[in-house]
């Protein structure tokens, strides 16, 4: 007996213990301080993929996120200034290694680097879009409005980005007022959005509406949005909700802002026709605001190379939906989509990735590798809720399969 032990315990330590509990395998619940979200210690997936993960994931992301800091933004001395500003800030950036934790628990093999690399890219495109804030921001620059203020658009996080494409050769960056202080860092961390439903509700907005919204108002009655733009595009959401954020954030950004309402049917002709005056008008809106000229050319070719991502995208869900060999999680597919489709292609980061993910792809597919072999059920997460926490599809694979 002492004997098969040993050879068990040399065996999970150099493999990793078996995925289910039945097998002698791993109880990830025990990860955790007893009713807390706390860590006790990293995941020991076996010698391989613990050092590809401390190495290719753990310190890659923390040197890269310093690397993207220098890359993107025009004085490193703002991005720490900003930190110490903002609350949203301070709480999601040290701690983001955390968020790969939770999204990337229980991967082995090639789930875990395929996975890793869509983390990786939404990291990377978070931190343009802070430097984005940060170069622009009156707040960190004595009031003053720099040539970075004047080339900024502002526009709600449902907003296509496709839309500002047209300025982008111009110097002209779009950012979301709400992608970066709200839906990124409740991903991160999920607490950081109570505070701003505390604000909101406050001022004596009821509670029973959407907590997505009440948090993107709230971030507002707090002052804590970056002052990084002229102006602003607004455009409905999924819920109607969205109509009392976007009067809310009129009052307090005391900006010129367009409201862009997108319809919730789309195979009308007459909805078409609707649609094709509100967005003419707004880009007349953002010339008239700019001073620059819409550009076809310009929006032609970043358009082209969106179709390129969007064609990588159904490649992955063909295989996903037809075969057993897809490498992503749930939650690194879904998240993936949301930021690569709302931050568009104002960075390189998103077909790096995906060239990445479609390599090891390939090799499930060629060598019949399943990632995810203890699969049971297949399940349909809609929307914002699965992922609130980050790691719902991640979590619903480790204990039901």
């Amino acid at each position: 007996m002492a004997k098969k032990n040993l050879t068990k315990a040399v065996k999970d330590f150099w493999y990793g213990k078996p995925h289910t509990a039945e097998e002698g395998g791993r109880r990830l619940g025990e990860l955790y301080e007893d009713k807390t979200g706390l860590l006790k210690h990293r995941e020991w997936r076996g010698v391989k993929d613990t050092f590809y993960y401390m190495y290719n994931i753990w310190g890659y992301n923390y040197v890269h996120m310093v690397l993207d800091i220098l890359k993107y933004s025009n004085n490193p001395i703002d991005f720490f200034k900003g930190t110490w500003r903002y609350r949203w800030m301070g709480q999601t950036y040290l701690p983001v290694i955390h968020w790969f934790e939770r999204g990337l628990q229980g991967l082995h093999g090639e789930a875990l680097a395929a996975s890793a690399w869509h983390y990786r890219a939404m990291v990377s495109a978070s931190i343009k879009q802070i430097c984005t804030f940060f170069n622009a921001d009156t707040r960190l620059h004595g009031g003053k409005q720099n040539d970075a203020y004047r080339h900024t658009i502002y526009c709600n996080e449902t907003t296509c980005g496709t839309l500002f494409y047209p300025w982008k050769d111009a110097g002209y960056q779009y950012v979301s007022m709400e992608m970066i202080p709200y839906f990124v860092t409740c991903h991160v961390n999920s607490h950081t959005v109570l505070n701003y439903i505390d604000a909101v509700q406050s001022i004596g907005l009821p509670g029973d509406p959407c907590p997505m919204c009440q948090a993107e108002a709230g971030i507002f009655v707090l002052d804590d949005v970056p002052d990084s733009s002229p102006f602003i595009i607004t455009c409905n959401e999924a819920c109607d909700a969205s109509v009392s954020t976007h009067t809310l954030q009129d009052w307090f950004a005391n900006k010129p802002l367009f409201a862009l309402p997108l319809p919730m049917q789309f195979d009308d002709p007459l909805v078409h026709k609707y649609c094709m005056n509100e967005i003419e008008e707004c880009w007349k809106f953002i010339e008239e605001q700019t001073g620059t000229p819409f550009d076809w050319e310009c929006m032609k070719k970043y358009l082209e190379r969106q179709n390129k991502l969007q064609r990588d995208e159904w490649e992955k869900w063909e295989v996903a939906s037809k075969t057993d060999y897809y490498p992503i999680t749930g939650v690194a597919q879904a998240l993936f989509r949301i930021y690569s489709t709302q931050y568009g292609v104002q960075t390189e980061c998103w077909d790096e990735a995906s060239e990445k993910v479609k390599k090891i792809m390939y090799k499930c597919v060629e060598k019949k590798i399943n990632p995810f072999p203890q699969t049971r059920h297949r399940v349909i997460a809609w929307s914002c809720a699965p992922l609130y926490y980050s790691n719902w599809c991640t979590w619903a694979y480790n204990c039901w399969g």
